[in-house]
């Protein structure tokens, strides 16, 4: 009996560290703590679709939303009209936060990449800019990849860093896999078990019908999915 008891006392001393019992949950189902979830940390990304967002129910629901990236400008001269207040906020807050600009395939790649850093100003801990590609062009693909790389390689000079390319899984495939090169991806793929191991990606947005305190309409969520680097290294230092 005494030997059972070390034992018994020994495991639950190992396995303490990584669970806590939350007392308001009849079940008793064991939740993993805070260094547990953050190994693949939760964001969502947001829009002027999203309305007037309640950042603090969002800093307090129980997604533990750890980071956030939003849309801040559209083509050559478009802004979204709630991102000046989501950038403050989320920072006021301490989300990690990040900004995209969303890629208008018929419009001019230079002047796009100028309407994105007029409207954003970084900070250390911000996330690395956003781009959000997901339209063909009329031009065609090849017009397409002119593009996306001219506006990519823009934002690597200007920023010192590597841009993020954003993108749906198919889409992807179709247009910019092999194409699109050396940048990191956040890649887009809402169905249970898809198999996105042939497409190097460092976030997976794995929803788009979430739903979030806070947040009236339902959102996209997203996992941070490097596994050889964290989160952070993909943000302003």
């Amino acid at each position: 009996m005494l030997v059972s008891g070390i034992v018994i006392g020994l495991t639950a001393f190992i396995i303490a560290p990584f669970f806590y019992s939350d007392n308001s949950d009849t079940s008793k189902k064991l939740i993993p703590t805070q260094s547990a979830k953050s190994r693949y940390p939760f964001g969502i990304d947001i829009s002027e679709h999203q309305g007037i967002i309640d950042w603090l129910q969002v800093k307090d629901s129980y997604h533990d939303v750890e980071f956030v990236i939003m849309r801040s400008s559209m083509g050559i001269d478009g802004k979204d009209k709630f991102f000046e207040r989501n950038w403050s906020y989320t920072k006021q807050l301490g989300f990690i936060r990040g900004a995209y600009h969303y890629y208008r395939p018929n419009e001019d790649a230079e002047t796009q990449f100028y309407n994105f850093v007029r409207t954003v100003a970084f900070e250390k801990g911000d996330l690395f800019p956003v781009l959000d590609v997901e339209k063909p062009s009329r031009e065609g693909n090849e017009h397409l990849v002119t593009g996306v790389n001219k506006w990519l390689k823009l934002a690597e000079k200007h920023f010192g860093v590597k841009p993020i390319l954003y993108s749906y899984k198919d889409f992807y495939n179709e247009q910019l896999n092999g194409k699109v090169q050396g940048f990191p991806v956040w890649i887009a793929a809402y169905t249970e078990g898809t198999n996105l191991a042939m497409i190097e990606h460092v976030f997976h947005q794995y929803s788009d019908s979430e739903r979030v305190s806070g947040i009236r309409t339902r959102v996209d969520a997203n996992r941070f999915t490097d596994s050889t680097k964290t989160i952070e290294n993909y943000c302003f230092n």
